[in-house]
C-alpha cells in the first residue's frame, strides 16, 4: 500500500514523524498500515539525526495520551493540578522536557503519577537545602509534543508568571485538590483555627476563589504578594472548612500526608452543618 503515496505524501510523514507524531496517527492520516510507517518515513528523507539521538538517549518520545485524553477523567484532573502547581515543563533540544519534582516525604506521588501515565521511567533523588536536609524526588519525561498536549490546561513552560488552568478545569475539586496539594497549605494557627490557602498567578487565584465563592458564598479575594509578582488566595475557619471537605472527603488521588492532615482536622471541627455542608 505504501508504494501507492506520492513523494510529497512521504515527504509529510516523515516531517510528521520527526515531529513527534506516533506512527498511528501517521498510518491513519494516509490510509497505510501502522507497520509501513518506517519504511515510509525512510522514502520520504528518513529521521532526522538529532531526532534519533535524542530517542536513543532518553528512551524514546514520550506521550501524555493516558492524562490529556477527553473526555477527563476525576484522576486526570487531579494529576493536571498537581502538573499545574508543581510540574515544569520546559525546552530541551529539539522537544521539551516534562518533570515532576516533590519532597522525599512525597514520594508516594510521584509514583503514582508514574503509573498514572503509564510511564516506565527511573524516579531520580537529588539533594536539596532548603526542605530540612530532604531529598528531592523527581520523574522527568521528554517528547516533541509536550507543549500542544499540554498548553490547553495552562500547564506551559513559565506557567508561574502568566498561566490560567483551563476552562474545562476550572470548576473541578480533582483539580483544586491537586493544585493545593502542590503549591498549596492547610491547616491549624496558633488560635485553632483553621486555613487553607493557594499561591499562583493572578488568574489561577482569580478562579480558585469562584470556585470557593461557588460553595462557600466567601468574599475574601485574592491578595498579591509585596515584593513578588506571585498572587495567593487564604481562607480561615468555616468557609477552609468547607473548601477542605470539599477537596479531600471525597475519593480520588490525593498527597497523602496532606490528606490526611485534612481528614484529622475536620474529624475534629464542628463548625460544618451536615447536611448543608456537604
Amino acid at each position: 500500500m505504501a508504494t501507492r503515496l506520492t513523494v510529497e505524501q512521504r515527504q509529510e510523514a516523515a516531517r510528521w514523524y520527526n515531529a513527534g507524531m506516533r506512527s498511528e496517527e501517521i498510518a491513519s492520516r494516509l490510509g497505510i498500515r501502522p507497520g509501513s510507517v518506517s519504511k515510509v518515513v525512510k522514502e520520504g528523507g528518513g529521521v532526522l539525526p538529532e531526532v534519533r539521538e535524542a530517542r536513543k538517549r532518553r528512551g524514546g518520545s514520550y506521550d501524555l495520551a493516558p492524562l490529556v485524553s477527553m473526555p477527563l477523567s476525576p484522576e486526570a484532573k487531579y494529576w493536571l493540578g498537581l502538573l499545574y502547581t508543581d510540574g515544569c515543563i520546559c525546552r530541551q533540544g529539539i522537544g521539551w522536557s516534562l518533570s515532576l519534582g516533590l519532597a522525599e516525604t512525597d514520594l508516594a506521588s510521584v509514583e503514582g503519577f508514574r503509573s498514572f501515565i503509564k510511564a516506565e521511567q527511573k524516579i531520580h533523588r537529588r539533594k536539596q537545602t532548603n526542605l530540612g536536609g530532604q531529598d528531592i524526588v523527581y520523574l522527568r519525561l521528554y517528547s516533541t509534543v509536550f507543549a500542544d498536549q499540554l498548553a490547553p490546561f495552562g500547564i506551559v513552560p513559565q506557567k508561574s508568571v502568566s498561566s490560567r488552568p483551563g476552562e474545562m478545569l476550572r470548576e473541578s475539586p480533582d483539580f483544586w485538590r491537586g493544585a493545593i496539594d502542590g503549591n498549596g497549605w492547610l491547616g491549624l494557627d496558633v488560635r485553632n483555627r483553621l486555613f487553607l490557602g493557594l499561591a499562583g498567578t493572578k488568574d489561577a487565584c482569580k478562579d480558585f476563589w469562584a470556585f470557593c465563592h461557588s460553595i462557600t458564598g466567601t468574599e475574601t479575594r485574592p491578595t498579591k504578594a509585596a515584593h513578588a509578582e506571585s498572587w495567593s488566595l487564604k481562607l480561615s475557619c468555616r468557609n477552609a472548612a468547607i473548601v477542605m471537605k470539599a477537596l479531600y472527603d471525597r475519593p480520588g488521588p490525593a498527597m497523602a500526608r496532606k490528606q490526611g492532615k485534612a481528614l484529622g482536622i475536620l474529624s475534629g471541627y464542628r463548625g460544618l452543618d451536615a447536611n448543608r455542608d456537604r
